[in-house]
C-alpha cells in the first residue's frame, strides 16, 4: 500500500472537503491511503512552502507562492500524482 502524506489549513473548507475526497479516492483505489494534517493559516504563513514540500507528498494551499518558478514545478509534480 502506498501511504500519502497531505498537509492543509484547518478550516472545514480546507479540511473536511479534502478527508471526504480522498476517503472517496481509496475507495475505488484501495492501494493508496491519503492521511491529511492541519495547521493553522498562520503556521502556514511562517513556513515556506519549500519546506512544506520536502515533507508533505500533498498540500493544499490558498495562495500561488511569490517563487512563480516553484509554482510550476509543484504543479508538474501534482499532475503526475494525479
Amino acid at each position: 500500500m502506498k501511504k500519502m502524506k497531505g498537509i492543509t489549513w484547518a478550516h472545514s473548507r480546507g479540511f473536511t472537503s479534502i478527508v471526504a475526497v480522498s476517503q472517496r479516492y481509496s475507495e475505488l483505489h484501495p492501494e493508496v491511503e491519503i492521511v491529511w494534517e492541519k495547521r493553522s493559516l498562520q503556521k502556514f504563513a511562517d513556513a515556506p512552502v519549500e519546506k512544506l514540500a520536502e515533507a508533505y507528498d500533498l498540500l493544499i494551499i490558498d495562495h500561488l507562492p511569490q517563487n512563480i518558478k516553484f509554482y510550476y514545478l509543484f504543479r508538474n509534480i501534482l499532475v503526475k500524482i494525479i
